[in-house]
């Protein structure tokens, strides 16, 4: 099973999205990162390390591990990890941390927010993996609605 991080500038933007792509694809875990440390706006490297910590990556050391307390799944063993920003620096703040903790199991994928979400958690639902989520949300970023 893949996980799923929810970068976003807004708590509020994380959970709703979060509760949409849980009502198609219940198992998959989700992590929150949303807003700065204090809640208000903003993107916090902290977040998105505590986010990933929450996931129990599969031949990674769970001693290293620290809960998350705004994920709106248990954590849970997975294959890897998705990371979807949902704006600039977001992005960047997740690159940030990638850079500096590499593990070829966690991939931060420009997509858009919700829409990456969706097809990232319906793929994840699926069995699908890694490299072929990653390449499905590439995809996505020029999915038009109309």
């Amino acid at each position: 099973m893949i996980g799923i991080v929810l970068v976003s500038h807004t708590p509020s933007l994380a959970q709703a999205t979060a509760e949409f792509i849980a009502a198609c694809a219940p198992d998959v875990p989700v992590a929150l990162a949303g807003g700065n440390r204090s809640g208000g706006f903003g993107a916090s490297y902290g977040k998105v390390v505590e986010a990933l910590r929450s996931f129990d990556l599969v031949g990674g050391d769970s001693a290293e591990r620290a809960p998350l307390p705004d994920a709106s799944v248990p954590s849970r063993t997975v294959d890897g990890v998705i990371l979807i920003p949902d704006l600039g620096s977001s992005a960047l703040t997740s690159r940030m941390v990638l850079a500096d903790r590499p593990d070829p199991r966690c991939v931060v994928v420009d997509c858009p927010f919700v829409e990456g979400a969706f097809e990232a958690a319906v793929q994840a639902q699926a069995g699908t993996c890694l490299p072929e989520i990653v390449e499905s949300l590439r995809s996505v970023r020029s999915l038009r609605k109309l």
